[in-house]
């Protein structure tokens, strides 16, 4: 999964954006270059959930 696949994906549920959120940070969290901080603008995601 990825950062595009995220901003560009249209969820039918506040669980199932939440739940793909939540799987992408833990995969980026498992990268050894790389971690969650880099992505603080994924707020974008959370934000879409509730319009």
């Amino acid at each position: 999964m990825t950062k595009e696949f995220l901003l560009n994906t249209v969820f039918s549920s506040a669980y199932q954006a939440m739940f793909a959120l939540n799987v992408f940070l833990v995969t980026v969290d498992s990268l050894p270059n790389d971690s969650r901080a880099n992505y603080q603008n994924l707020k974008v995601v959370g934000n879409r959930i509730y319009e």
